[in-house]
């Protein structure tokens, strides 16, 4: 079964992935904190900039090397694309794995 990403059924949480790992595992994981901002939804390319260098900064301890991770998905997929779809697309480009 691939990962699968939805929004996430954790008030607290934005998304969600689901599925089996390539060790066969199962996993499920939420990642983005609910009503804060990430890159994909802030629309001044000036502002954008800003605090996706702050968010990088602030996060740059956070285990970036396991695909799994809440950190990782959240770096990846919310803050290095201006849209869902590049930080799909840049999480794939870096782990092989597609949400």
């Amino acid at each position: 079964m691939p990962i699968k990403m939805s929004k996430s059924n954790n008030p607290k949480k934005k998304y969600m992935i689901t599925g089996t790992k390539k060790d066969g595992s199962k996993i499920t994981r939420h990642f983005g904190a609910a009503g804060m901002r990430d890159r994909t939804k802030i629309s001044n390319p000036e502002e954008r900039k800003k605090a996706t260098k702050n968010y990088k900064s602030r996060h740059q301890g956070d285990n970036l090397n396991d695909p799994y991770s809440a950190g990782s998905l959240s770096y990846y997929v919310l803050w290095s694309g201006d849209t869902i779809a590049a930080g799909k697309r840049a999480y794939k480009n870096k782990f092989g794995i597609s949400l």
